[in-house]
C-alpha cells in the first residue's frame, strides 16, 4: 500500500464533524487494546509512519458518521485531550508545527456565539447515544445544560473513563518535550486509509461485516444494529411510527447497558444476559454452541422474515396464522424490546439482591443462590420476578427455596453433572413466561426434586459426598478445603440466630466473610502445652474436622487464634452466635470436636432434609476409614 493513499489525522478531520451513529456499540477498548496502542506509539521512530488502520465513514448532511474505526478514533481523541491539557506552551513543533488552540478546534471542539459559550464537539456520539453526555462532560469536559442532570453510566462509559485515566497515568512523569513529541507523533506519524461509503451500500450491513474484525461485537451489540435496520424495511407505517420504534430500541439498549454495568464490581456479561433472556422469551435448543445468536440473527430477526409479509405469493400459499408465525412485524420488535428492557432490571436485581425492591425474605434467598450458584434457574427466576407485582410473594419465595434445595442436593451433595436438569428448567421458564401459572411451575420443580415416594430423585445415598470430603482430607485440608464451607457455616449461624437465640440482629454479614473468617478452634500452629497435652502434636484428622471449624463475627488477629481454649472462650462470648455457642463448652478435646461435628451434621440433615446415618457421620467426621 503506497503512502500516497494514506492520510494523517489533520487531513482526515479537515473541517469535518464526526459522529458515532446510534446503532454502533459504545467504547469497548480495555487495558489490553490500550496497551497495544500505546506500545505501538511509544516504539514509533520519529522518522517513520505507522499504519493505524481504515476509517470508514458515511456522509449525511455534512456530518460524517463513523461506520468502522470508531474505537481507534475515540482512543486517539481521548489521548489528544489528555496531551493538550498537559502541554503548557501555545505552539507545538517547529515552524511547520501547530498552534495548540488550532488543534483543539480541529480535533476536540469549536466555540461560537457572542461570548463563545456555545461549544460543539468535533468528534463524539449522536445526541441520543447513551455515551454522548458522558463523553462531553467527562472526556471533553464541556459544560452543557442538557447533560447537567444526566448521570448515565454503563460498561462503555466506564471504558471511556478508564482510557482517560490510562493515558493520564502514562504521561504523568513526562517532560513538556516528551508531551510535545507524543502530540507530533499522533498528528503527523499515524496514518489511515479513509473510505467513504457509496450511497448504494447499506450502512447497517456494512457495519456488521466490518465490525466482525478487531474486538468482536457481542450478539447483543449486533442485535441492536439488526433491529434498527429492520425498522427501515417496514411498509405501511408513518415516519413518526418508525422514528418512535427506532428511538425505543435505542432507549431500551441504553437501559440494558446501564443495568449490565450498574455494579462496577460485578459487571454482567452481555451474552450471559441475552442467552438467559432468549431461553425465557423464545425457546431453548442445545443442538449447538451459541444457538441463541443463530436464532436471533440467523433465524428470527431477519430481513426475509420482515419482507415475507409483503410477498404476494406467500400471502396466497400461507393462511393468516401461519404467515404471522413466519414473519416479523412492527409489533414483534416493539414487544420484544419492551420485554428485554424490563427483564434486564430484574436480571440485575437477581444478581444484586441488596439493590432490589423485593421483600427481605426474597432478597435473602436470592443471596443464597448467588452464593452457591443459580445453575439453570436464572431464566426461570427472571420470568417469575418479571411478574413480581402480580404474584403471591410466598409462592415466589417457594420457587427460590426449591431452586436452592435443588442446587444444594443435586450438585453439592449428589455431585451430579453441571448440566443436570438444564433443559427441563429452561422449558419451565419459557412456559411460565407464556402462561404465568406459578402453581404449575412449583409442581414441576417439585417433580424434578422428589420421586413418587417423596425421596430425592437424584440422591440415593451420600457416598459421593463422603468420598469428596475424605479426598479433601487426604489431599488438602479436609472440611476446611470444602468449597461450600462458608455457606454452610453461615447458614448454621443464621439458624442459631433465629431458632436457638431468637435474635433479630445478625452478627455476621455474608459480604464481610473472608478467608480469615473461619477459625480452627484447635489451632493449626501452637506451641502451647494446653494443646500439646490434648492432641499430642498436629492431628490433621481433628484439626480439619467439621466440628473444629468456627465462623467468626470479625476476622481475629492470628496470634489470638493460637491461644488456649480458656482464653479463646472469653473472646468467643462477644462474637457470632456460633462463637457464643462454642463458648459454652468447658474444654476443647477430640470428644468436643466430634460432638459439635455431629450437631452440625444434624443441622445439615434438617436444613436440607437429608438422611445422614450414624455410619455416614462417622465417615464424614473421619472417625471411620473408608
Amino acid at each position: 500500500m503506497g503512502n500516497n493513499n494514506l492520510k494523517t489525522l489533520p487531513e482526515i478531520f479537515n473541517n469535518k464533524i464526526f459522529r458515532i451513529p446510534d446503532y454502533q456499540r459504545g467504547y469497548a477498548w480495555e487495558n489490553k487494546q490500550l496497551n497495544d496502542f500505546w506500545n505501538d506509539l511509544s516504539n514509533l521512530d520519529e522518522k517513520r509512519i505507522h499504519y493505524t488502520g481504515m476509517i470508514t465513514v458515511e456522509e449525511k448532511e455534512n456530518i460524517y458518521y463513523v461506520i468502522d474505526g470508531q474505537q481507534r478514533l475515540t482512543t486517539i481523541i481521548i489521548l489528544l485531550k489528555v496531551l493538550l491539557d498537559s502541554f503548557e506552551d501555545e505552539w507545538i513543533g517547529d515552524d511547520d508545527g501547530f498552534d495548540k488552540e488550532d488543534l483543539i478546534k480541529i480535533f476536540l471542539y469549536k466555540k461560537s456565539g457572542k461570548q463563545k459559550k456555545i461549544i460543539k464537539p468535533i468528534f463524539g456520539y449522536e445526541r441520543d447515544n447513551p455515551s454522548d453526555c458522558f463523553f462531553k462532560k467527562n472526556i471533553l469536559q464541556i459544560e452543557e445544560s442538557d447533560c447537567d442532570l444526566i448521570n448515565y453510566q454503563s460498561i462503555y462509559t466506564k471504558n471511556l473513563f478508564n482510557a482517560k485515566k490510562f493515558f493520564e497515568e502514562k504521561i504523568e512523569n513526562f517532560t513538556q518535550q516528551e508531551i510535545e513529541n507524543t502530540i507530533i507523533k499522533v498528528i503527523k506519524q499515524l496514518k489511515f486509509n479513509l473510505y467513504e461509503l457509496d450511497d448504494e451500500l447499506d450502512e447497517f450491513v456494512t457495519f456488521e461485516v466490518m465490525n466482525n474484525r478487531g474486538k468482536p461485537l457481542t450478539t447483543l451489540e449486533l442485535l441492536k444494529n439488526r433491529l434498527i435496520y429492520l425498522t427501515t424495511l417496514f411498509k405501511g407505517y408513518s415516519s413518526e411510527e418508525i422514528f418512535k420504534l427506532r428511538n425505543d430500541i435505542n432507549n431500551s439498549w441504553k437501559i440494558i447497558y446501564e443495568y449490565l454495568g450498574k455494579n462496577p464490581e460485578k459487571v454482567i456479561k452481555d451474552d450471559d444476559f441475552l442467552k438467559d433472556h432468549w431461553i425465557m422469551y423464545f425457546t431453548y435448543d442445545r443442538s449447538k454452541a451459541n444457538v441463541e445468536k443463530e436464532f436471533l440473527l440467523g433465524d428470527y430477526f431477519t430481513q426475509n422474515r420482515v419482507l415475507l409479509k409483503y410477498n404476494e405469493k406467500a400471502k396466497e400459499l400461507l393462511d393468516s396464522e401461519k404467515l404471522k408465525q413466519e414473519t416479523v412485524d412492527y409489533s414483534d420488535i416493539e414487544n420484544y424490546i419492551k420485554n428485554i428492557k424490563e427483564a434486564v432490571k430484574v436480571y440485575f436485581y437477581i444478581l444484586n439482591p441488596e439493590k432490589s425492591p423485593y421483600t427481605n425474605e426474597i432478597k435473602e434467598w436470592l443471596r443464597k443462590l448467588n452464593i452457591i450458584g443459580f445453575r439453570a434457574f436464572k431464566p426461570l427466576i427472571m420470568a417469575v420476578l418479571l411478574k413480581y407485582d402480580n404474584l403471591d410473594k410466598d409462592k415466589i419465595l417457594e420457587v427460590l427455596q426449591l431452586a436452592e434445595l435443588y442446587v444444594f442436593i443435586v450438585f453439592i451433595i449428589a455431585k451430579r453433572r453441571g448440566d443436570t436438569g438444564n433443559s427441563k428448567f429452561f422449558k419451565y421458564a419459557n412456559e411460565f413466561h407464556k402462561n404465568n401459572n406459578i402453581d404449575d411451575l412449583i409442581e414441576n420443580i417439585n417433580n424434578e426434586i422428589y420421586d413418587e415416594d417423596g425421596n430425592y430423585y437424584w440422591l440415593e445415598n451420600l457416598n459421593n459426598f463422603i468420598d469428596e470430603i475424605n479426598n479433601l482430607l487426604k489431599n488438602y485440608e479436609g472440611w476446611y478445603s470444602w468449597k461450600y464451607l462458608k455457606y454452610f457455616l453461615y447458614e448454621y449461624e443464621i439458624y442459631l440466630q433465629k431458632e436457638k437465640f431468637q435474635e433479630a440482629v445478625k452478627k455476621v454479614k455474608w459480604e464481610e466473610i473472608n478467608k480469615d473468617s473461619i477459625e480452627h478452634i484447635y489451632p493449626e500452629t501452637s506451641d502451647l502445652e494446653c494443646w500439646k497435652l490434648v492432641f499430642k502434636g498436629k492431628n490433621k484428622k481433628y484439626l480439619h474436622s467439621l466440628g473444629n471449624l468456627l465462623l467468626l463475627s470479625i476476622s481475629k488477629n492470628s496470634s489470638l487464634g493460637k491461644k488456649c481454649f480458656k482464653d479463646k472462650k472469653e473472646r468467643y462470648k462477644n462474637g457470632s452466635y456460633s462463637e457464643i455457642e462454642v463458648a459454652q463448652y468447658k474444654k476443647w478435646t477430640q470428644k468436643e470436636i466430634l460432638k459439635r461435628g455431629e450437631i452440625l451434621l444434624e443441622f445439615m440433615s434438617e436444613r436440607w432434609e437429608l438422611e445422614i446415618t450414624q455410619e455416614d457421620k462417622e465417615k464424614l467426621l473421619f472417625m471411620k476409614r473408608i
